[in-house]
């Protein structure tokens, strides 16, 4: 996913000494005339002229990072799914070693104490049948614990590199989510500034010179996705 082509520090809204505000969008930085100076009506206009172009970026924008945000989400649930399916593998790795190592277990324990017993009889008392027995059969044993090392060393591999991987997925998920809303919420209360400039132009055009505005399709977009991400506390920077 390609985020919107935005620096952090240029989405802030900067306050000049004369109290007009500046907004960065993708395409282009706009600076908002202070209108409270506005002293005729083509001011006003021309005023409106360019908050106009600051919402059409600013919408355009905030649906392109609404887009990116889709996306990112279904990259999220892949990502949860692969988990799942990864910690599956991980269980069955493990469930086939206990149960092998269980069986080596149950072998070796009474083999041992029977080696042990044999090694214990006088040297006149040992019979070479039962020695010869129980030489193949601790033969068989170890190799069984050296299979079960090595089957151990393959997994504990496998899942370590499984978990790694993982991990790399989540870490780039986690850095590109932050960076999507801290990016979403700095065009979300840009937008917000300039509706309520346009609003605000709308309402001096009637009370100053009785111009009754219909409202724009362009703040029309805005209010409706200012509406959508109302929720979402992007007003607190």
């Amino acid at each position: 996913m390609k985020l919107l082509n935005w620096t952090l520090p240029f989405l802030l809204l900067v306050a000049s000494a004369a109290f007009a505000q500046q907004v960065q969008t993708s395409k282009s930085t706009l600076t908002l005339p202070n209108v409270g100076e506005a002293s005729t009506e083509n001011s006003l206009r021309q005023a409106k002229a360019i908050v106009e172009i600051a919402l059409g970026e600013l919408g355009t924008d905030v649906a392109g990072l609404v887009k990116d945000e889709a996306a990112l989400a279904k990259e999220a649930a892949a990502y949860e799914a692969a988990n799942k399916a990864e910690k599956a593998v991980f269980a069955n790795i493990k469930k086939k070693y206990d149960t092998r190592l269980a069986k080596y277990e149950a072998v070796v324990a009474p083999l041992t104490a029977e080696i042990l017993a044999f090694n214990a009889l006088p040297r006149n008392q040992q019979d070479m049948g039962t020695l010869a027995q129980l030489t193949k059969r601790k033969a068989v044993s170890d190799a069984e614990y050296k299979s079960l090392n090595a089957e151990k060393a393959a997994g504990d591999k496998s899942m370590a590199e499984g978990a790694a991987k993982l991990k790399d997925i989540r870490d780039s998920l986690e850095t590109r989510i932050n960076l999507l809303n801290a990016t979403l919420g700095l065009a979300y209360r840009q937008l917000k500034l300039c509706a309520a400039y346009a609003e605000k132009i709308d309402t001096m055009l009637l009370t100053k010179f009785k111009k009754t505005e219909i409202r724009s399709r362009a703040l029309n977009g805005a209010m409706e996705q200012l509406k959508a991400l109302g929720s979402r506390g992007f007003d607190i920077p």
